[in-house]
């Protein structure tokens, strides 16, 4: 948690996020959906409307776990072709391949 937190400081240090979710011992590790689902429980949103973006398998199966939908994303820890031998369909090479696919409401379908 201590090093998200500091992560998103470092990078991010005048954005304000609703929340910053790290290992802290109070839920259980990814791939278990307990934080990502704690953080959406009590907000209104349907799961079916929530896009989880990862760099690595156990990402991926976190969002299968919660029952969101999944993107890779390759300029991380692992390359497309290993995203997709894991089961992810939707990959972005680019930060601003996924943004621009987030705001396209034409393509945007999974």
């Amino acid at each position: 948690q201590k090093i998200a937190e500091a992560v998103m400081e470092q990078l991010f240090p005048d954005v304000t996020f609703s929340a910053v979710i790290g290992l802290s011992g109070v839920f259980p590790a990814k791939p278990d959906p307990g934080a990502l689902l704690s953080h959406i429980t009590g907000k209104n949103i349907p799961l079916s409307s929530i896009l989880m973006v990862g760099d690595t398998p156990v990402d991926r199966d976190t969002a299968v776990n919660a029952g969101v939908d999944f993107a890779g994303v390759t300029w991380g820890y692992r390359t497309a072709a290993e995203l997709r031998e894991t089961g992810s369909q939707l990959n972005f090479d680019q930060p601003v391949d996924l943004h621009d696919w987030l705001v396209d409401e034409e393509h945007n379908e999974i």
